[in-house]
């Protein structure tokens, strides 16, 4: 008898399969994601300095992983930020529960512009 002929075995066996992940898989996947922020970490950086070079900006680009607005906050108190600049939210949820723009305008630290 093979799993295709027995389907309570399908499931059980699918089930064990679920339940022992493979610790390689896990190690690559990851490394891929690793690999994927920093390619389009160095992209984004390279175009922002780029557009700023151009328009005489002064500009640092810094790419962080993690909570967005704890993230913000750790790397605006290292640098000693004078203003944040973010995008505002285009969620209808966020509307209502707030967004990270209104969360940092509501932590007060900061002048804080939000772009649309």
């Amino acid at each position: 008898m093979t799993l295709r002929d027995n389907p309570s075995a399908n499931q059980d066996h699918a089930g064990a399969l679920r339940s022992r992940p493979d610790p390689n898989l896990s190690t690559s996947v990851a490394v891929a994601r690793e690999e994927a922020f920093a390619q389009v970490a160095g992209d984004l950086g390279r175009q922002a300095e780029e557009l700023a070079r151009e328009r005489g900006i002064n500009m640092i680009f810094i790419a962080a992983r993690g909570d967005p607005f704890a993230e913000i906050c750790r790397v605006a108190d290292e640098i000693h930020a004078d203003a944040l600049m973010v995008g505002a939210s285009a969620k209808a949820g966020h509307r209502l529960v707030g967004s990270l723009a209104i969360r940092l305008v509501r932590a007060g630290r900061w002048p804080v512009t939000v772009v649309p």
